[in-house]
């Protein structure tokens, strides 16, 4: 939707977007939605609240279809649980050429 700018259900082309994605909250506001609320800090307290990265939607005008996307998440670390990991299926054998 968002590299196409059109809806991937319906065909629509009127797409509201949402930057940056927020949910509701006991502020007139809300609350921005992070790609990770809660991070490692290495220090002696394990997590504290130091966020990362946001979304936007984009939402279809004509039939409510909507997606998420994640920007500004550089800082993002694995976590010792696996409650935050990233996923790499690239194949270390294929190199950039084909």
């Amino acid at each position: 939707m968002k590299a196409t700018q059109r809806c991937p259900k319906c065909g629509g082309k009127k797409l509201w977007l949402i930057d940056p994605f927020r949910v509701p909250s006991d502020t007139a506001g809300g609350q921005e939605m992070f790609v990770v609320p809660h991070q490692s800090t290495g220090g002696w307290v394990s997590l504290r609240a130091n966020p990362v990265g946001s979304f936007e939607l984009f939402l279809c005008a004509a039939c409510g279809y909507s997606e998420l996307y994640a920007k500004s998440f550089a800082e993002l670390e694995a976590r010792p649980d696996g409650s935050v990991r990233l996923l790499d299926m690239t194949d270390p054998k294929a190199g950039p050429f084909r």
